[in-house]
């Protein structure tokens, strides 16, 4: 794990989605860097929760496009964000199920933190990228 730093060969070529890509990044570094300092976990539980609610609203911004445009792909990147909410919610129900902080800590650092690195790195670099072209030829930049 190390924090995820912005590159320029992660840009879809939109603005907006760029930016909310960007805010993903700040957000799951705000969470790596709560666990490394020692924040409590009522801290962490509130990023994790930013992190997941504007995960839902990127989404929404991607989908909307993707209807207004006639996205081929749409379908299946559709599934791969609903694969991802999926495994969010997977996440909240262990947490909540362990109130013991020793382990919320572990848990958070190892299994999410890698889990929200790996999914987001691969999902911009593999599956936005997809719609770069669609979306700029339609005027979306």
């Amino acid at each position: 794990m190390g924090l995820l730093t912005w590159k320029p060969e992660y840009s879809v070529n939109v603005k907006e989605i760029d930016s909310q890509h960007r805010k993903i990044f700040s957000l799951i570094n705000d969470l790596e860097n709560g666990m490394s300092n020692g924040l409590n976990v009522a801290i962490i539980e509130r990023t994790f929760a930013a992190m997941t609610e504007y995960s839902s609203t990127h989404f929404q911004t991607e989908e909307k496009y993707f209807k207004l445009y006639s996205y081929a792909d749409s379908a299946e990147h559709n599934q791969k964000h609903r694969e991802f909410e999926q495994k969010l919610e997977e996440f909240k129900h262990v947490l909540a199920q362990d109130q013991d902080a020793n382990f919320y800590l572990r848990f958070l650092s190892t299994e999410v933190v890698k889990f929200l690195e790996h999914w987001w790195m691969e999902h911009i670099r593999v599956s936005d990228k997809k719609y770069s072209q669609c979306f700029n030829e339609h005027g979306l930049v």
